[in-house]
C-alpha cells in the first residue's frame, strides 16, 4: 500500500488493479507511462513492463532460402533493399536442435518496413514472407516468471536450476541430478515444464490475433486530431489531417469522403480515358475517378427510370461486352447471417444486422479476387454500420475503402463519434455511404439536424464530400446524401 501511495502522489491519475499475486498499473498517456517507469526504477521496486504495440518490433519469417544461407548475407541484402533491420536469426528445431531453412527478421515498426510483408525476392531467390507467431506462453529467462521477457524485467533474477538470486548461466551447478521446479517447489520437473501446475494455460476459446500485415499496420501510431480537439481549436488553421476508413452503405446515393479537397464537378461531363490532374497523387486520382463514377451512375439511374418495362426485354447480343467492376459497395442489404453470397471471381465481405423477425440494415463489399487487398475488422460502432477493406496496390500506400450505413433512427448528433473512430484506422481513406443526412451543400431541399452535424464535422476536419449534381429522391420526397 505504501508503494501505491507513493506512486499516486507522483501520478495522480494512476489506476491500479489486482491480478493474482501482482498489481497492474495503468496510465492515461505515454508521458505518464514513461514517468511511471522512471519512478519505479529510481525507487527500486520489483516490476516488469509490457511494451506498447507501436514500440514492439516487426517480426517476420522468411521461407524459401537454403538452410546454409548466412544470416549476414540476408541482413546485407535487406539493407540494400532499403529496410532497417535490427536482427536476423535462423530458427532451430525444438526436438532435433538442427538449423531450419526458416529465418526470423526483426525490424523497427514503421510504415516502410511493413513492405517486407510483400517481399518475394531475396538473395536472388523467390521467397515467402509470413508473420512470426510465437506459440506458447512467454517466460522470462531472468526471473523465470511468465507473461514478460527478460528485456523488460526488473525482478530479482532467479536461477532455473537452484532458485538462488543469480542468472541461470552463472550457476555453479552444471548438471542436475534431480530436476526441481522453483515455482511450485516440487521435484521431478523444472519451471519451464508445460505440465507444471503453475504453468499458465490459455483459456478455452481465446482468439489469437494473427501477426500479419493488417495487424502490424493497425498498431502503428499516426498523428491525429480528434473532432473534439479540432472544435476547441477552430481558430487554428494548421490542423493535422484526420484519417478515415469506414464502411459505407449507399443504396440511394453514394457519398465519398476524402482527406484532400478537390473541385466538385457540378454537371455530368464525358470522362476521358486518361485522367489528368495537376497533382498526380493516388488520392487525387482516386477521388476524381470516383466523382466521374458517381456522375455515370446518376445518368444511368435517370435512364433506367425512363425505360418502359411493359415491352419485352430484348435478348442481349452474344458479342456484347460485359462490365465487370473491381469493387462493389452495397448498403441496406437486408441479409441474415445464415444466407451466403457466392459470385464467381469475387470475394464478399459483409456485416449483417439481424433484428429478429425481419432483417434490416447491413453493409457489404464485393471485390475481385485478383485485386490485392485485405479485410479490416470494423471497430466498435454505436450509431452506424460499416464494412471495410484495405486496398494494397503495388508501389502505393494502402487505401481504405468503407461501406457505411447510418440508420434513420440513429442519434442525429452523436453519430460523428463513430466517424471519428473510423478516421483513425488508416491514413488514406475513402468512405461510401448512405448517411441519411440532408443539406443544401449537397443539393438537398432541407437542412436536417444530421446534415448540419455532418457539415460541421467535415468542415472542422477539412474533409471533402463528393456528391452527384442531382441526388435521387427518397421515399419522403426529400433528397438525401
Amino acid at each position: 500500500m505504501e508503494q501505491l501511495k507513493t506512486l499516486n502522489e507522483i501520478i495522480p491519475t494512476l489506476r491500479s488493479k489486482k491480478n493474482g499475486t501482482l498489481i497492474k498499473l495503468y496510465t492515461n498517456n505515454s508521458h505518464d507511462y514513461e514517468l511511471l517507469q522512471d519512478s519505479v526504477e529510481k525507487l527500486k521496486y520489483q516490476f516488469f513492463t509490457i511494451k506498447p504495440k507501436h514500440e514492439r518490433p516487426i517480426k517476420v519469417v522468411v521461407k524459401g532460402l537454403p538452410k546454409n544461407t548466412e544470416t549476414r548475407d540476408i541482413h546485407q541484402n535487406l539493407i540494400e533493399l532499403g529496410f532497417t533491420v535490427d536482427k536476423v536469426t535462423q530458427l532451430v528445431g525444438k526436438i532435433t536442435k538442427q538449423p531450419l531453412p526458416v529465418f526470423l527478421i526483426n525490424l523497427p515498426r514503421n510504415i516502410h518496413n511493413l513492405k517486407i510483408c510483400h517481399l518475394t525476392l531475396l538473395c536472388y531467390l523467390t521467397v515467402r514472407v509470413e508473420g512470426y507467431d510465437g506459440k506458447g506462453v512467454t517466460q522470462c529467462y531472468s526471473c523465470n516468471k511468465f507473461h514478460h521477457t527478460a528485456e523488460n524485467c526488473h525482478f530479482t533474477p532467479r536461477c532455473l536450476k537452484c532458485g538462488e538470486a543469480h542468472q541461470t548461466r552463472e550457476c555453479a551447478i552444471k548438471k542436475l541430478e534431480k530436476t526441481y521446479c522453483i515455482n511450485c517447489h516440487v521435484y521431478g520437473h523444472m519451471a519451464n515444464y508445460s505440465r507444471c501446475p503453475l504453468y499458465p494455460k490459455p483459456r478455452k476459446g481465446t482468439n489469437i490475433t494473427p501477426n500479419n500485415y493488417a495487424t502490424a499496420l493497425d498498431n502503428l501510431i499516426r498523428p491525429n486530431t480528434s473532432f473534439a480537439q479540432a472544435v476547441t481549436k477552430s481558430t487554428n488553421n494548421s490542423r493535422n489531417p484526420q484519417q478515415m476508413a469506414a464502411p459505407s452503405n449507399t443504396r440511394r446515393n453514394p457519398a465519398i469522403f476524402s482527406q484532400k479537397r478537390t473541385n466538385q464537378i457540378v454537371t455530368p461531363t464525358p470522362t476521358n480515358n486518361n485522367i489528368t490532374n495537376e497533382n498526380n497523387s493516388p488520392q487525387n486520382i482516386i477521388l476524381q475517378t470516383l466523382q466521374q463514377t458517381i456522375q455515370a451512375l446518376t445518368l444511368l439511374t435517370q435512364q433506367v427510370s425512363n425505360l418502359n418495362f411493359n415491352n419485352p426485354t430484348p435478348k442481349p447480343k452474344k458479342n456484347k461486352k460485359k462490365y465487370a467492376p473491381d469493387l462493389i459497395l452495397i448498403q441496406e442489404t437486408h441479409l441474415r447471417p445464415k444466407y451466403n453470397i457466392n459470385i464467381p471471381n469475387y470475394i464478399c465481405y459483409r456485416n449483417d444486422r439481424d433484428t429478429g423477425e425481419r432483417a434490416r440494415g447491413g453493409t457489404l463489399i464485393l471485390i475481385r479476387r485478383n485485386f490485392p487487398h485485405y479485410n479490416l475488422p470494423t471497430p466498435p460502432l454505436q450509431h452506424i454500420e460499416a464494412t471495410i477493406v484495405v486496398l494494397t496496390p503495388p508501389n502505393f500506400n494502402p487505401i481504405s475503402i468503407a461501406s457505411v450505413y447510418v440508420p434513420p433512427k440513429s442519434d442525429e448528433r452523436l453519430f460523428t463519434l463513430d466517424f471519428e473512430q473510423l478516421l483513425q484506422t488508416n491514413s488514406n481513406c475513402v468512405i461510401f455511404g448512405d448517411l441519411n443526412a440532408t443539406h443544401n451543400e449537397w443539393n438537398c431541399l432541407v437542412n436536417s439536424t444530421r446534415g448540419k452535424q455532418l457539415k460541421t464535422f467535415t468542415d472542422t476536419l477539412s474533409l471533402t464530400i463528393a456528391y452527384p449534381s442531382s441526388p435521387p429522391a427518397s421515399a419522403t420526397g426529400l433528397q438525401i446524401l
